[in-house]
C-alpha cells in the first residue's frame, strides 16, 4: 500500500485529536476597523428560512435604504441613518408576514449577528365578510362580526376573506420594548407574547376591520405568570413602535380581549422606560461584539428583552425603569455564557453599567510568518476576512496577527488570508484558510520565494538503502499546523520507483526531537512506525534549520515495523536516513 502525503496528514490529525487546546487568557482582540465615517453605522445580518436555510431575495429596508440578501441570506447595510435613537429595519418578501424591527445604535460602530425567520403567511381560516364567523387554531381563536372588513382604502368589501397568523416568542416580537401609553406617555413594555394576523380578499387585497374583532390568544405555560387582567398593544408598522390596545383578560390558558387594530398585537407589562447602556467585555476588555443581550425583569412580570452587542462591546436596550432585572447573555451560536444581575434605572434615564463575562472559548487568535528564500523576515500588511468580517494587522519583523471573537458548533472553519508587500502589491492569497476555532493558530511560514525545493533523503532497511533525489523524484519540507501544534513534515515520493517515504515531528527548529510518525512504502511493502507496539518511538536529530539556503538537514533512527496488522505478530526492522533539502 502506497503511503500518500493525504495519509501522512489524517495520521498526524489523528494523533493529535487529544491534544489540549491553546490558553487564551492573555489574548487581547483585535478590533474590528469599521470602514465607516465618523457619522455613520453598520448593520448586518441574516435572513433565514423557517427550516435555517439561507433565505435570498429578501427585501431589507434600513432607514429607508432597501437592500436586498444575497444567497447565503446575508445583508449588510454601512451609512448614515436619521434617528441612531429609533432606526426601524424591515423585512419582506412574497408570500411571507412583513416584519420590522426597531434598534438603537452608535456612530461609528457596527451592530452584526442579526438573525431573523420568514414566516410564511399561512391561511388559518376562511370566513364569509357578510355573515362574519369564527377562525381557530392551536393558537388562538378569532370572532369576526358580520360586515366587520373594509378594504384598506375604506371602501366596502363582500366575500370571502382568508385570515393568517403568525405567532411569535417573547423575544420575537416586532419593534422593541418601546410603546405609548392610551395617554400618551412613553414604556417600555415587558411582553408575554405576540401574535400577527393578516385578512385577504378574494384577490389577494389587504382586508382592515371595520368592527371589533374578539380574540382568544392561547398562552400555554406563559399563563401561570398572568394574573387576571394584562395590557393588550398594537405595532405601528410606520412608526416602528407599540401603542395601547385596550386589556385581555386570562380565562383558562386563553388571553381574551377584543381589537380592531391589526396587523400585530401584543400582551405584556408596561412599566417607565430607562435605556440601558450595558458594557460587555471580559477581564482584558475584549467586547463580546455580536453576542445577544436578553433582559428579564427581576419579578418575571413579562417576557424578555433581547438586544445584540455593538462591535464595542455595547448593548443599547430600553428596559422598565425602577426595578432590577437580569440578564442572560448568549453567544452567537445560542450558548449561555452568562446569568447576571441588572441594576436599577431611573425613569427616561441612561443607564451605564458593566457585564464582565469569560469569552477565553470564543477567542481564535492566528499567528502568521512572512519570510524571503533566504528566511529574513519581511514586511507589508495582512488581510483576513472571516464571517464577512474583514481583520488588519502590519506585518511588523515578518510577523503578523490576528484575533477575533466568534463560535461555531465545528472544531475549525476556513477564512481568506491576503498578503500584501511593502508597496501594497499582493504577494499571497488563500481563501480556504483553515484554522482551529477557539485556541491560538500559528499559520506556516509564507514566502514569495518562487525558488524549486531540491535535496535528497534516504532510509536504510533490512539492509537496503532507498534514495530520493530531486529533481527527478519529489523531496518536500513543510511546516504543518495541526489543532494547535505546529509540525515539521519531510516527505519523498518516486513516481518511478513507486515508493514514498514521510517523517514528521512536533516543532519548527533545530535539535533533537521524538520521531512523531514515520513512514515508507515500496512495492508490495508498507513500513509504518507505530505508537504502543513493543518498541518506543525513534528520534531525529536536526542539524540546521533555516540556514544559508538550507531548509532542513539533519538523520533519524527508529524501529519501524513491516505490513502492521492486529491479526498477525509484528515484523520489526530497525531503520536510519538522512535528509538535506535546499532552496
Amino acid at each position: 500500500m502506497k503511503i500518500s502525503a493525504i495519509q501522512t496528514f489524517i495520521l498526524i490529525v489523528f494523533l493529535f485529536l487529544g491534544c489540549k487546546k491553546n490558553n487564551n487568557t492573555d489574548v487581547i482582540v483585535t478590533p474590528v476597523v469599521p470602514q465607516l465615517g465618523v457619522d455613520e453605522v453598520g448593520i448586518s445580518g441574516v435572513v433565514l428560512n423557517g427550516d435555517g436555510s439561507a433565505a435570498s431575495g429578501v427585501s431589507v429596508i434600513i432607514d429607508g435604504k432597501s437592500i436586498i440578501t444575497n444567497s447565503a441570506g446575508l445583508f449588510e447595510y454601512n451609512g448614515t441613518v436619521t434617528n441612531t435613537d429609533n432606526v426601524i429595519l424591515r423585512i419582506s418578501k412574497q408570500g411571507y408576514f412583513n416584519y420590522s424591527k426597531t434598534l438603537v445604535v452608535e456612530k461609528n460602530t457596527t451592530l452584526g449577528g442579526l438573525k431573523f425567520y420568514l414566516r410564511p403567511e399561512l391561511v388559518a381560516g376562511t370566513f364569509n365578510s357578510v355573515n362574519g364567523g369564527t377562525v381557530t387554531t392551536s393558537d388562538a381563536r378569532l370572532v369576526f362580526q358580520a360586515n366587520g372588513v373594509l378594504k384598506e382604502d375604506g371602501s366596502d368589501y363582500q366575500g370571502t376573506v382568508s385570515v393568517k397568523m403568525r405567532s411569535f416568542g417573547s423575544d420575537e416580537y416586532p419593534g422593541d420594548a418601546r410603546g405609548f401609553s392610551a395617554a400618551g406617555e412613553k414604556m417600555a413594555i415587558s411582553f408575554w407574547a405576540s401574535f400577527g394576523i393578516g385578512l385577504y380578499g378574494q384577490a389577494g387585497e389587504k382586508l382592515k376591520l371595520s368592527k371589533p374583532m374578539s380574540y382568544g390568544f392561547n398562552m400555554g405555560w406563559r399563563s401561570i405568570y398572568v394574573s387576571g387582567t394584562t395590557s393588550a398593544w398594537a405595532f405601528n408598522e410606520t412608526e416602528g413602535n407599540w401603542s395601547a390596545n385596550g386589556s385581555a383578560k386570562l380565562n383558562g390558558d386563553f388571553l381574551e380581549g377584543t381589537t380592531t387594530r391589526l396587523t400585530y398585537l401584543g400582551w405584556g407589562t408596561a412599566y417607565r422606560p430607562a435605556l440601558l447602556k450595558a458594557y460587555v467585555r471580559d477581564k482584558n476588555l475584549n467586547p463580546a461584539t455580536d453576542f445577544v443581550f436578553r433582559n428579564v425583569p427581576e419579578e418575571f412580570t413579562g417576557g424578555e428583552q433581547a438586544s445584540p452587542i455593538n462591535s464595542k462591546g455595547i448593548c443599547l436596550i430600553y428596559i422598565p425603569a425602577g426595578r432590577p432585572g437580569r440578564t442572560a447573555i448568549f453567544s452567537q451560536c445560542g450558548n449561555r455564557i452568562a446569568l447576571l444581575g441588572v441594576g436599577s434605572i431611573e425613569p427616561l434615564a441612561i443607564g451605564n453599567q458593566t457585564f464582565q463575562v469569560d469569552l477565553d472559548t470564543y477567542i481564535t487568535s492566528i499567528t502568521g510568518k512572512l519570510e524571503d528564500c533566504s528566511f529574513a523576515p519581511l514586511k507589508g500588511k495582512a488581510e483576513f476576512v472571516f464571517n464577512n468580517k474583514k481583520y488588519k494587522s502590519e506585518i511588523k519583523n515578518g510577523v503578523y496577527n490576528f484575533s477575533f471573537i466568534n463560535c461555531s458548533n465545528s472544531l475549525g472553519s476556513n477564512g481568506a488570508l491576503t498578503l500584501y508587500d511593502e508597496q501594497n502589491k499582493e504577494i499571497y492569497k488563500n481563501t480556504s484558510t483553515f484554522f482551529s476555532i477557539g485556541i491560538k493558530n500559528s499559520i506556516p511560514p509564507i514566502s514569495p520565494c518562487t525558488l524549486l525545493q531540491k535535496g535528497n533523503v534516504n532510509i536504510t532497511l533490512d539492509g537496503v538503502t532507498h534514495i530520493f533525489q530531486a529533481p527527478q523524484d519529489i523531496v518536500k519540507f513543510e511546516n504543518v499546523f495541526v489543532n494547535g501544534v505546529m509540525t515539521t513534515v519531510i516527505h519523498a515520493e518516486s513516481e518511478v520507483n513507486k515508493k514514498s517515504f514521510f517523517i514528521t515531528y512536533v516543532g519548527e527548529s533545530g535539535g533533537s526531537f521524538p520521531i512523531y510518525t514515520l513512514g515508507f512504502s515500496s512495492p508490495g511493502k508498507n513500513y509504518l512506525m507505530t505508537w504502543g507496539s513493543s518498541y518506543s518511538p525513534g528520534s531525529v536529530s536536526v542539524k540546521k534549520f533555516k540556514v544559508a539556503n538550507t531548509l532542513i538537514e539533519g538523520d533519524f533512527n527508529s524501529k519501524i515495523t513491516l505490513n502492521y496488522s492486529l491479526d498477525s505478530p509484528e515484523k520489526v526492522f530497525q531503520s536510519t536516513g538522512t535528509f538535506s533539502i535546499t532552496y
